[in-house]
């Protein structure tokens, strides 16, 4: 996407003017108000490849048009649904207090529905985590590694450490293993 550089109102058109210094190019897009219900109004943009209201438009080449135009993406949008579960619950934990106490000044009742949307949250974020490792302990399995559940210790077959023996040195890789072994 391109920089952009200056807008300009012309009457009901503005001059957009995207790029980089050296090669600047200047878009003419119409422009059009709406209504705001206390007063005053809202000016947007009219995309010049849809003709859609859109409030902001991007230059990706030398073609200046909305989101949906150019097929772009909220970065949320691809999230997949354990990295979106924990995002909500992040955002709800966050406003809360460490160790999940009351912010000074907070009502009762946001502190309760805050909780409750975090817990809320949790709740699929952990199902994921727990099927997730539920995956990765049978692909463990199936390579012939046993993990202990509790303790998350893995046990390797022998084999596995007789085909990949270690390469010999004459000196430790790295400096402090040996003052370890002085």
């Amino acid at each position: 996407m391109q920089d952009l550089r200056r807008v300009e109102q012309v009457g009901n058109r503005a001059a957009v003017t995207v790029g980089n210094r050296e090669q600047p190019f200047t878009h003419s897009v119409a422009i059009t108000r709406t209504a705001c219900g206390f007063g005053g109004h809202r000016v947007w943009f009219v995309c010049p490849a849809c003709c859609a209201r859109a409030g902001t438009l991007f230059a990706v080449g030398r073609i200046l048009a909305c989101r949906s135009c150019h097929g772009l993406a909220y970065r949320s949008q691809s999230f997949g649904a354990m990295a979106s579960a924990f995002a909500c619950m992040f955002r709800h934990m966050g406003k809360l207090g460490p160790g999940f106490t009351k912010p000074k000044g907070m009502h009762h009742s946001t502190y309760l529905h805050l909780l409750t949307s975090a817990h809320a949250a949790l709740m699929p974020a952990s199902l994921l985590v727990d099927s997730h490792m539920q995956n990765v302990w049978s692909q463990l399995h199936e390579l012939g590694i046993t993990v202990d559940e509790g303790l998350g210790l893995a046990k390797l077959p022998t084999d596995c450490l007789q085909a990949a023996p270690m390469p010999q040195s004459k000196k430790p890789p790295l400096g402090w293993l040996s003052e370890l072994s002085d």
